[in-house]
């Protein structure tokens, strides 16, 4: 009876094969050309092989044999049972996706034939701890190693140029990593939440760090960015909670914001010397010419905190987290105040804005929850959703007439507390009139006759 139904499996297996499809030991092949083809799964088939499986460098079927020269996408995705692959060296290409969420593979071995890997090859292989790469690649497609949670130690490729997006992403264990000489490129996210890494040399060929590089990357306490590097994202080092020290070379022309937003140990920024675009000063990094703030250290701002009469731009997040922060004064300087820039500024009890200020992005002031009062000042063009959600004890606001005829802002999600705040709109010709907190959940109620 066993051999019967694996004879019937086997058939229904065969009937979803398309032309030029065939399958050897547990393996579909496709026929690419006269003498090529490349290897995956058969999708239809639940079938799956386990252990050691050994691709085999050629095959053949009908009377022709065929050479192996391609891993197709998805080729093995959710093996769950293979713990080793052996690659011949006959494959030249390896398609996305191709051994992701295999979830019991341990050891891999690109080898050296390998010229082209797609993104997310081993995306989810979260018991791999052996892999080998050829050292020809230039490149490493974003996702490879993505979730790969065992992964302890990597040897890049001495050839390597770019690390790509989530290269990394969430390998929580990885301890060693040796960046090559060469590389010039980190992606965005490319070490996200690599939280085991203690070190982290960076070599002086870099010229660009990515968005949220090494977000949360608590393990390191020192980075000294290397001369050369030009460009360095949007809270590159957000949420290294382990760092105390940061040098940025003089080389560095742009900085993104919120560098290192959430590092409440880093206590010390060093701007070399000769940099011309950035400075730091009294914790705070901003434009040379100190018209713009794009970060600030936790650790360092404390108290009453007033920002500098020649300031022009807040940066998103440039202040997100600052807990030490009581008292916040925005001069008339200021027109552009990016999203979350104070969020989670908890301990602000009092928050003054001069005549000046024309946007204030989503949720710049969220989070503020010790603060009572608030007056929005005219100048006021644009604001964002949720500018003061979380501000559970603000009990009084005041805001010029023409933002509440926006509804997608001016509504209960732009401020907290809905149940015990009052609203004062103010009216171009000096009066105003009152709406409670609730009523902002009805916007029909907006405009009471006057």
């Amino acid at each position: 009876m066993g051999v019967i139904i694996s004879a019937l499996a086997l058939n229904a297996c065969a009937n979803t094969l398309q032309d030029g499809e065939f399958m050897h030991k547990g393996m579909k092949f496709t026929i690419t050309s006269d003498s090529t083809v490349m290897v995956g799964k058969n999708r239809d088939s639940k079938a799956q092989l386990k252990g050691r499986v050994e691709i085999p460098a050629s095959v053949t079927h009908k009377g022709i044999t065929y050479k192996v020269t391609k891993i197709d996408g998805w080729g093995f995705f959710g093996w769950k049972k293979v713990t080793e692959f052996i690659i011949p060296s006959t494959v030249s290409e390896i398609d996305i996706w191709a051994f992701s969420n295999c979830t019991s593979l341990k050891r891999i071995t690109i080898p050296e034939s390998v010229t082209s890997m797609g993104y997310a090859v081993f995306d989810g292989c979260e018991s791999l701890v052996d892999v080998t790469l050829p050292d020809t690649f230039t490149n490493l497609p974003s996702r490879t190693f993505n979730k790969c949670i065992s992964l302890t130690e990597v040897r890049l490729p001495s050839e390597l140029k770019t690390i790509e997006d989530r290269a990394f992403d969430n390998c929580k264990r990885l301890r060693v990593l040796d960046i090559p000489d060469g590389v010039s490129s980190v992606g965005n996210y490319a070490f996200d939440c690599c939280e085991s890494l203690t070190t982290l040399p960076l070599p002086s060929s870099l010229q660009h760090v990515g968005a949220y590089a090494f977000n949360c990357c608590n393990g390191l306490t020192s980075i000294r960015l290397p001369e050369g590097l030009l460009t360095v994202g949007s809270q590159a080092f957000n949420y290294c909670t382990g760092l105390t020290s940061l040098t940025i070379p003089a080389s560095v022309d742009s900085l993104g914001s919120g560098l290192f937003a959430g590092c409440r140990n880093l206590t010390e920024v060093v701007v070399a010397a000769g940099n011309k675009k950035f400075t730091c000063n009294g914790g705070v990094v901003m434009s040379a010419d100190r018209t713009s703030i794009l970060a600030s250290l936790s650790s360092v701002v404390k108290g009453q905190y007033e920002v500098p009469p020649t300031v022009v731009e807040i940066a998103p997040y440039a202040f997100y987290d600052c807990k030490g922060i009581t008292g916040l004064a925005i001069p008339a300087s200021v027109r552009t105040i990016g999203q979350k820039a104070f969020l989670n500024c908890s301990a602000v009890e009092s928050l003054e804005f001069a005549e000046g200020v024309k946007e204030i992005g989503q949720a710049a002031f969220s989070g503020l929850s010790l603060l009572t009062s608030v007056s929005l000042p005219s100048s006021v063009e644009k604001i964002g959703q949720f500018v003061f959600g979380d501000c559970r004890h603000l009990t009084t606001a005041s805001v010029p007439e023409h933002i509440t005829t926006d509804p997608w802002t001016f509504n209960d999600q732009l401020f907290d507390n809905l149940d015990n705040l009052v609203v004062s709109v103010r009216h171009p010709d000096g009066t105003s009139h009152a709406i409670k907190g609730d009523e902002l959940i009805n916007l029909n109620k907006l405009y009471p006759e006057r």
